[in-house]
């Protein structure tokens, strides 16, 4: 990891932006540590004054205050740094939690980005590693600061971090493991335009020294991202360049070995093979004079509904620290993040999974992999200005797909989208899910599965995706 040479830690007035979940972190860091004189500043006027001592509280907008004699300004997330510069007018340095953690932690940091899958990504490392006997602790952004356990690390210690592009925006360091998932156009109601959004996430590896890995999707975006590094670089793909003709997807009373696939394989010299590679149902892996196998993944992922392209990265993970990972059986009672392809329940025949915590294309199209039965599909919501060609285009492509159900503001979009792709499903538009379950009970036998993945925001009908989810069990429970 790359060390920052400026040390804030003395200054004398420090304000913090925000007073979430990382403010209040922050806080409790900076005081324990008698770091100087602390002013929160948080514009909802309903925020929570904590009495502390040596902390004073301004609420309102940032743009009303009085900043005299403050040295550093620490930002929470969702408060852009641009509109900081402007407020400060670049007299204040700026920095983040994630700034303060990464410059103070001890051990390894493995540092997880992307579109989507980044909390699942997260626990599935957390996962291998502490079955592999290490010590291992997550934070970030599935909302655990990780100052919160920094006092607990050692030099053995795993941190896992999810930093999502709104922490990684102004990050000055990068981990000593970075793996990056997809990255996709999101948050382009936040970012100004799609060279934005991938410039902040780049933090991931800009930073990162040559004793570094990456473990990169095998896609353009990320690959753009892992190229700005000196680190070592890993790939994971779903696709390999092309199928060994001897390789049988179906044919398991014959399985080959490792060595004869690999040794078959057209695609043995292509440097897209360094790395890990899904062929029929089981990955396949290459890198730095060492090769390994790892059986029923894609069996798995339909079996624990985890998207295929998380479990590739933990793969990857797995094979590039030689870990062992058996995916079928290490991954039993493996418990995922809330409302991230849940199972709720079964209900006259028909099995509900949750996965409200789909806000973009991408998301929808990982789920619906994991279908393998006869299912309708919930899609909609408010608008983050996103285009959804390439999960129409998905729509078409699955052939369990039986029924999609459209419902929100991006309700008509999503329809135009499915339309001009094409597609043999029935598209059913209701106002809301209320009347998309009042429909379903007369559909029992189209189906045997529901996925709700929106693909889209909350903000429509909900105050975020975790209402939305609790509302959508609620109805699974009446059903």
């Amino acid at each position: 990891m790359v060390k920052d040479m400026q040390n804030y830690s003395e200054a004398q007035k420090i304000g913090v932006f925000g007073y979430g979940v990382e403010g209040k972190s922050l806080v409790k860091y900076l005081r324990q540590r008698e770091m100087g004189e602390i002013v929160v500043f948080d514009e909802s006027e309903q925020a929570v004054k904590d009495n502390i001592e040596g902390v004073k509280f301004v609420l309102g907008p940032f743009e009303k205050n009085s900043y005299e004699g403050l040295e550093i300004a620490y930002r929470s997330p969702g408060i852009k740094r641009n509109r900081l510069e402007k407020i400060l007018k670049n007299k204040v340095k700026i920095s983040t939690l994630t700034n303060l953690f990464f410059e103070n932690a001890k051990g390894k940091i493995v540092g997880v980005t992307g579109t989507k899958g980044k909390s699942t990504t997260v626990n599935l490392v957390a996962r291998i590693l502490k079955k592999n006997g290490k010590k291992v602790f997550i934070g970030g952004n599935l909302g655990i600061s990780p100052l919160d356990f920094i006092n607990e690390l050692d030099d053995d210690s795993y941190s896992v971090i999810e930093l999502s592009s709104f922490q990684l925006d102004d990050c000055r360091f990068s981990p000593d493991v970075a793996i990056i998932l997809p990255v996709l156009l999101d948050h382009l109601d936040y970012h100004r335009d799609e060279k934005e959004y991938i410039q902040s996430k780049s933090s991931i590896a800009r930073y990162m020294g040559e004793e570094g890995l990456l473990i990169v999707a095998d896609q353009k975006n990320a690959r753009k991202i892992a190229e700005m590094s000196k680190g070592k670089k890993i790939y994971f793909s779903e696709n390999v360049v092309s199928q060994p003709k001897s390789l049988s997807k179906n044919d398991t009373s014959s399985r080959q070995t490792f060595s004869d696939v690999w040794a078959t394989a057209d695609w043995y010299t292509d440097e897209k093979a360094e790395g890990c590679y899904l062929m029929g149902d089981d990955v396949f892996c290459q890198w730095s004079q060492k090769k390994s196998e790892f059986f029923n993944v894609q069996k798995a992922s339909q079996e624990y509904k985890v998207p295929i392209v998380n479990l590739l990265a933990a793969v990857t993970f797995a094979f590039a620290f030689d870990l062992k990972f058996d995916p079928m059986q290490d991954l039993v009672g493996f418990k995922k993040p809330p409302f991230r392809i849940e199972e709720v329940a079964d209900k006259k025949g028909i099995t509900f999974y949750n996965d409200s915590a789909s806000t973009n294309p991408i998301s929808a199209i990982a789920a619906m992999k994991t279908m393998s039965k006869p299912y309708a599909l919930i899609l909609g919501g408010s608008s983050k200005n996103l285009r959804f060609d390439e999960l129409a285009i998905a729509l078409k492509s699955s052939p369990l797909l039986k029924i999609v159900y459209l419902t929100g503001e991006t309700a008509s979009e999503i329809e135009a989208a499915i339309k001009s792709a094409g597609g043999s499903f029935e598209i059913i538009k209701k106002n809301n899910l209320q009347e998309i379950f009042i429909d379903l009970k007369t559909r029992s036998k189209k189906i045997k599965a529901v996925l709700f993945s929106p693909a889209c925001a909350s903000f429509d009908q909900f105050k975020n995706y975790f209402e939305r989810g609790e509302y959508f069990n609620q109805l699974v429970k009446e059903f």
